[in-house]
């Protein structure tokens, strides 16, 4: 199947309200951990680390290692290096892994006529001695774990278990093809970023009360300085990408107040678009309630939140760039989901992305998530424009996430390079505390460095990230530091 082929592909008819659609092609992505295989094995003096594992499809009967399928791996805790990241054939004798190490296999596009069926190969000192089989069915589940038995090559029998994780993506019309790199993104640099337009929550101290996430805020913000603008997109009930940050809004019966008994929070996507505009809710700025949606003095429409993301790229001035973030609940340390009950994610992504081309016109744009696998998501579903991974490491200041690729800086650098992103977009202490280390190592993976986070009132710790020469930072309240900075600049002339 040629990149010609893919790029005729439409979109996923989802169980969860698609497009209209049949998908006709889907890749497999398999991750594996050397720490969830286990033999069952009474004689303790057998070596079971490191293993060789590798992939083959069952449905195509084919044996031979990198006919179809490529891998990738990374390893915990990551070390720096410059080596080249990217799939790799594999290779006769398989993939090694050690209890610290994740594998990942992607398999090409093949017809959705195709099952999804696969075989890992367990060897051990290059003696296969196993094998574990998934059977996936695209049109019922795309993402998710599986726990099966290791099947004994020579008994046929059951000698240990192994998880894998699988990931199934829908026309992914951008596989096989070179990642876009526009000039505007490769060939500048020091550019500025507002945070939810003019800053997250309300800003009180401005006579607009702007709201975080608005088409007034961006507009607020691109014209008191912001290059660009971040926004948050979620899914509401109906299928509608809109503009909002927390996974959550807390509502409250008609004539109680947010400090009433009453309340009750709600998932974001259990409303429908007209639902989240009529109803009495208490946004959630990062967890803390504010009412906003009715009786708040002087809300003109362009301030009031869930704007969808087409009238977001419809009435934002178009000379502002959009870091657009898409939000995908993960897991955290704490073993608690972000969110639950999200919808199918090739659906999810469809619909964004669609919207995006459909809107975009001429603009700046970067698409980016945390989410290690919705980013995998944007960036095979479209090649029109670059995607970015998101990362906040092991920083203190936020709850943890459990994915490898989200809880090192250097693993999201590799998984970054190996699917083609264009770019990592780093908690700004990283840079504070490696400086141009950090910078220098991003850069030599040919990746574009950015950098997020809270700047203080001063212009200082902003000073000191753009003296790295990243190529944009994001943070709150751009009027007011660009006022700060300009004062700065006042005092050093005289």
């Amino acid at each position: 199947m040629t990149p010609s082929d893919l790029n005729t592909m439409s979109h996923i008819q989802s169980h969860h309200g698609g497009a209209d659609e049949d998908h006709n092609t889907f890749l497999v992505l398999l991750k594996v951990y050397g720490n969830t295989i286990h033999l069952w094995t009474p004689d303790k003096s057998i070596k079971t680390h490191p293993f060789n594992i590798s992939c083959h499809n069952v449905e195509t009967h084919s044996d031979l290692p990198g006919s179809e399928i490529q891998v990738f791996k990374l390893s915990e805790p990551a070390h720096m290096h410059d080596e080249e990241c990217s799939f790799k054939d594999q290779q006769t004798m398989g993939q090694e892994i050690t209890e610290e190490d994740m594998a990942i296999f992607m398999t090409g596009p093949v017809p959705s006529s195709r099952k999804a069926s696969y075989a890992i190969d367990l060897a051990i000192d290059l003696t296969k001695i196993g094998s574990a089989y998934l059977y996936l069915d695209p049109k019922f589940s795309s993402q998710g774990i599986q726990r099966t038995p290791i099947i004994a090559t020579k008994t046929h029998l059951p000698i240990g278990q192994m998880q894998i994780e699988y990931l199934i993506v829908t026309n992914p019309v951008g596989y096989g093809q070179p990642p876009v790199r526009p000039d505007w993104l490769f060939k500048t640099s020091r550019l500025e970023a507002g945070h939810r337009g003019a800053g997250s929550g309300r800003r009180t101290d401005l006579p607009e009360g702007l709201l975080e996430n608005t088409i007034a805020s961006f507009n607020y913000a691109h014209r008191h300085g912001a290059d660009m603008c971040e926004l948050d997109v979620l899914l509401s009930a109906d299928g509608v990408p809109v503009v909002y940050h927390d996974f959550d809004v807390d509502a409250v019966a008609a004539q109680q107040s947010s400090n009433e008994i009453g309340k009750f929070r709600i998932q974001v996507n259990q409303f429908t678009v007209k639902q989240l505009r009529d109803f009495r809710l208490l946004a959630l700025h990062d967890g803390e309630g504010h009412a906003y949606t009715l009786n708040v003095p002087n809300q003109v429409e362009c301030n009031r939140p869930f704007p969808t993301l087409a009238e977001v790229l419809d009435k934002v001035d178009e000379t502002c760039g959009l870091n657009i973030e898409v939000k995908w609940p993960q897991m955290l340390e704490s073993g608690k989901m972000e969110a639950r009950r999200f919808r199918e994610i090739n659906d999810f992504a469809d619909r964004i992305v669609s919207v995006v081309e459909k809107h975009a016109g001429n603009r700046r744009i970067v698409l980016e998530s945390f989410d290690a696998d919705l980013t995998i998501m944007l960036r095979l579903k479209q090649n029109r424009f670059p995607v970015m991974f998101i990362t906040q490491g092991l920083t203190e200041r936020y709850e943890r996430y459990v994915d490898t690729r989200a809880r090192s800086i250097c693993n999201g650098v590799y998984f970054a390079q190996a699917f083609g992103l264009v770019g990592i977009d780093i908690i700004s202490e990283y840079y504070l505390s490696m400086g141009k280390r950090l910078v220098e190592f991003i850069h030599s993976h040919e990746l574009v460095a950015r950098g997020w986070g809270d700047m203080g009132e001063s212009s200082e710790t902003l000073d000191l990230l753009k003296d790295l020469n990243l190529q944009c930072v994001t943070y709150d309240r751009i009027d007011k530091m660009k006022r700060v900075g300009k004062r700065d600049e006042d005092q050093d002339e005289n």
